[in-house]
Formats: C-alpha cells, structure tokens, sequence
C-alpha cells in the first residue's frame, strides 16, 4: 500500500480545525454546566419565598392580635367609664332626694316651731284680756282712782307678758338723742337742757332680744 504524504501545511490545518471543534465541544459543556448551575441554584432558591410569605402573614397575625387586644381593652374601659358615670348619677339623685327631703323637714320644723311659740305668747296675753272683760263688766259708778288703778294694773300685767318674751322698752326722755334708738319728730325750745336732748316722748319705743323692734317717737331740744 502507497502511504499518503500530507503536506506540512495540510497538516497544520488540520490541526487547527480539530482545535476548534474541541473548544466548541468544550464551550457547549462550560455553557451546559452555567445552565445547570444556574437551575441548581433557582431551584434552591425557590422553597424560600413560601417562607417569606409565611413570615409576612404570621406578621400580619401578630399586627391584627395585637389591634383586637387594643381594641378589647378600649371597650372595657368605655364600659366601666359607663358604669362609673351612671353610678355618680344614681349619687347625685339619691343626695338631691336627701337635700329635698331634709329641706322640707326643716321647713315644717321651723313652721311648727313659730306655731308653738305663737301658743304660747297667746296663752300669756288671754289673762289681759280677761281683765279688759272684767273691767268692762263694772257696774255703777267706778271712782277715777279705781279706774286708774285697773288700767294700771292690766299694763303691767302686760308688759310682763312682753318683757318675758324678749321686748323692753327703750328709754328715752332726757337722755341725748340717739337715731339708732329714736326718731325725732319735732325740735323744741328748752333752755333747761343741752342742745339735742330728748325733751318729750311722744310714743314709747320697744326691742326684741336686743334689736329696734320700734324707734321711739321723740321731740329733741334745739341747739
């Protein structure tokens, strides 16, 4: 058999498409190899994102617990403001309904109080009038004196019953002018006495416990 002699370039040639066809061989498997990897890798990433989603919802959980809890506790302390506000209105009416009550009271003790001390103030003026009667009963002729001396006899009996209750008459004649105790009524010439003296009494004045029950009528000295 003839051996073929190939030329050096031929062999050169040759050569260097063998190359090629190893360096695409071997970028096709670097490129099947990234692709590969590439899956690898999307397929180990893929199980995390349920367990973000999963996250992401206990989260909203836990938010939406927490927005029940807060609401719950606001509307039990409305209720027990609502309780409380009701109470202190049932307080308020139970102590109105006190004072109301207590009010009256007073005002019927206070009205029962005048009406006994009315009885008895009439109790003590009935024996004056009794006397009036009497005297009025006289037959005949009384004398002047026997006259006087009943009229005098019913003033005192009177004026006790008045001073027991608290009236006094206020003096007045020949002492100075007081506005507080008299009212003048006229001013008159007496050299006798100092200027605003009182010289006359007109009508008696009286106090009750201590106040001007009335200011004596009085006619003073001029100056």
């Amino acid at each position: 058999m003839e051996e073929k002699v190939c030329p050096q370039g031929a062999e050169q040639e040759l050569t260097a498409a063998e190359l090629g066809v190893e360096g695409e061989e071997r970028a096709g498997e670097e490129q099947g190899l990234s692709r590969g990897e590439t899956q690898a890798q999307g397929g180990e990433g893929s199980p995390t994102q349920p367990e973000g989603l999963v996250e992401t919802g206990e989260e909203k959980g836990t938010e939406g617990d927490k927005k029940e809890d807060e609401l719950a506790r606001l509307k039990q302390a409305l209720e027990e403001q609502q309780a409380e506000k009701e109470e202190y209105l049932r307080l308020l009416q139970r102590t109105r309904a006190d004072f109301d009550n207590y009010r009256r009271r007073i005002e019927r003790e206070r009205r029962d109080f005048i009406n006994r001390a009315n009885e008895r103030l009439f109790l003590e003026l009935l024996p004056v009038l009794d006397n009036l009667e009497r005297a009025l009963q006289i037959e005949g002729e009384a004398s002047a004196a026997a006259i006087r001396e009943g009229v005098e006899l019913i003033y005192r009996q009177f004026l006790a019953v008045l001073m027991k209750e608290g009236v006094t008459p206020i003096e007045a004649r020949g002492k100075p002018f007081d506005p507080e105790l008299h009212e003048a009524v006229l001013q008159v010439e007496d050299p006798a006495v100092e200027a605003g003296t009182v010289v006359e009494e007109v009508q008696k004045g009286y106090m009750l416990h201590g106040r001007v029950l009335r200011p004596s009528m009085v006619k003073v000295a001029k100056g």
